[in-house]
C-alpha cells in the first residue's frame, strides 16, 4: 500500500512522542521508498533516518516536497534494512 502512493505521511502518537519512541509504520515507509513526510518532533530519535524525512510545519512546506528519484529510494531501503540487521544482531546478544 505504502509504495501505491507518492507520498507517505508519518506521525508519531504522543504516547510514544514522551518516550522518544518513532512509530513502527516510518520503518514499513522506509522499506516501500517513496516520500515520507512528517512533523518534527523533538526529542524523537530517527535513529539517523532524518535525511530521508521530509519534515514539514505548513503548507508552503508541504508544497515544495518532491517525490524521491530510484538513487534515493535504493538509499533509503538499504538504510533501513542496515538498521534491522543491527537490531537483530543486538537483539540475539541478549539471548
Amino acid at each position: 500500500m505504502y509504495a501505491s502512493a507518492d507520498f507517505s505521511i508519518g506521525t508519531i502518537e504522543p504516547s510514544q512522542r514522551v518516550m522518544g519512541m518513532v512509530n513502527n509504520r516510518y520503518s514499513e515507509m522506509f522499506k516501500a521508498g517513496n516520500s515520507i513526510l512528517s512533523l518534527e518532533y523533538p526529542g524523537v530519535d530517527y535513529y539517523g533516518g532524518e535525511e530521508f524525512l521530509s519534515f514539514i510545519s505548513s503548507l508552503e512546506d508541504f508544497s515544495k516536497v518532491q517525490p524521491i528519484d530510484e538513487k534515493h529510494k535504493k538509499r533509503q531501503k538499504e538504510f533501513i534494512l542496515a538498521k534491522e540487521v543491527d537490531f537483530f544482531n543486538s537483539l540475539k546478544s541478549l539471548i
